[in-house]
């Protein structure tokens, strides 16, 4: 059965005449140092499922995107491997993406059959129909949190209701909110997460690759595959 996606909202807006449209969004950079992460509804895919996320990371290994348990994980795992544990079982994929772009990565589950893509590019496929459960982004129990960019998590699958999560928030208030933008208010919470973890970045779409800076240009995070 397909699982029905729900789109992120793109706000564009003219800045210069030589850049058409761009768009404005917060980033924000956690440290595993730091303990900071982000907690959701538990959400618990039995079926079909699709899964879209963004990541922009160092080198550092062992590094988890999102997941519920020791026995449902994404991310790397301690060989630098990209890495699906599922219903316990792990399966892995040798793909290089720690070389701190912004990365486009998609999971995704129709009958038992699990593909990986990674910035538009089939890197992998697994067969599995265990349930798959997610509660945290950018951490999960007993490994350390995510160093770097997590962003643009779409969750979707048979039976619940589509979550986004833009991770577009400035923690500004403060306010601890990570807002779920699909309508359905399934919102999480920030951990050890501020205002000085965010910084506002424009994308251009006039260079190749296109990128993303901040304001005075001082980070630019160039975006895979464009």
């Amino acid at each position: 059965m397909p699982v029905n996606k729900s789109v992120v909202s793109r706000v564009s807006r003219g800045i210069t005449a030589s850049v058409v449209s761009a768009i404005r969004r917060n980033f924000t950079t956690i440290a595993a140092a730091g303990g900071q992460y982000w907690t959701i509804p538990t959400v618990t895919l039995t079926g079909d499922f699709d899964i879209d996320l963004k990541v922009n990371l160092p080198l550092t290994l062992d590094q988890k995107f999102l997941g519920g348990s020791i026995d449902d994980t994404l991310g790397w795992n301690a060989s630098g491997n990209l890495e699906i544990k599922i219903g316990g079982s792990f399966s892995t994929f040798g793909v290089a993406a720690r070389d701190s772009k912004v990365h486009s990565f998609n999971y995704k589950r129709v009958g038992s059959t699990i593909t990986c893509t990674l910035d538009g590019l089939l890197v992998g496929t697994i067969a599995s129909s265990a349930n798959f459960t997610i509660d945290f982004l950018a951490r999960v129990p007993t490994h350390p949190t995510m160093s770097g960019i997590l962003s643009d998590v779409i969750i979707s699958g048979v039976g619940i209701m589509p979550r986004i999560y833009r991770v577009d928030e400035d923690w500004v208030g403060p306010s601890a909110v990570l807002h779920d933008n699909s309508g359905d208010n399934q919102h999480g919470l920030a951990v050890n997460i501020g205002a000085s973890d965010a910084e506002l970045f424009t994308r251009f779409d006039n260079v190749s690759p296109n990128e993303f800076r901040n304001g005075d240009a001082s980070v630019i995070l160039e975006i895979a595959g464009t």
